[in-house]
């Protein structure tokens, strides 16, 4: 069954939540010219390859405020903001609302359990928060990262937790 919901990333670092956010998806404007295919393309353009299969342009969904479905074949009018449907991850072109540290009780207690379950003492794990009201209370372990990339937490100014992991990582490999 597909499994959907409010998308966040848990840092892990030696068992303990280090931060968490919500992530966003890629984000595209209609121009009332180009393909929603086209739109997708264009914005991915600059993004970084990854190993996840990101879908085609020309299969790409998207869908409007009001929850319409898009296809890549649409042309969406001048100025219509669509949320592509899809990973959420930076390499896809998604992105991140604020960088909470500490992590949500929730979040943190699920990440921090589904790291301890994999025995990793640094992981992101992904989460979808499958309540209706997106408040923390169904959530679903979605996949957890062994190394994860720290693209979010520069991009959002928190040198602190990147040092904190670095630091981490550093007494580990050297005692």
């Amino acid at each position: 069954p597909l499994i959907a919901g409010v998308e966040h990333r848990v840092i892990v670092l030696q068992g303990r939540a280090l931060c968490a956010y919500e992530k966003t998806p890629l984000m595209v404007t209609g121009d009332g010219v180009l393909t929603l295919a086209a739109l997708v393309a264009q914005a991915r353009a600059g993004a970084k390859p990854t190993t996840a299969t990101l879908a085609p342009p020309k299969t790409a969904q998207a869908q409007d405020e009001t929850g319409r479905p898009w296809r890549g074949a649409d042309i969406p009018a001048a100025g219509l903001r669509l949320s592509v449907i899809g990973p959420q991850n930076r390499s896809a072109g998604g992105d991140a609302k604020a960088v909470f540290a500490p992590a949500p009780a929730a979040l943190a207690a699920i990440g921090e359990a589904a790291a301890a379950a994999l025995g990793l003492s640094f992981a992101g794990v992904d989460v979808f928060d499958r309540s209706a009201a997106a408040d923390l209370s169904d959530l679903c372990v979605i996949e957890a990262n062994a190394s994860p990339a720290l693209m979010t937490l520069e991009a959002h100014g928190r040198m602190d937790l990147i040092e904190t992991v670095w630091t981490a990582n550093l007494k580990a490999a050297f005692g």
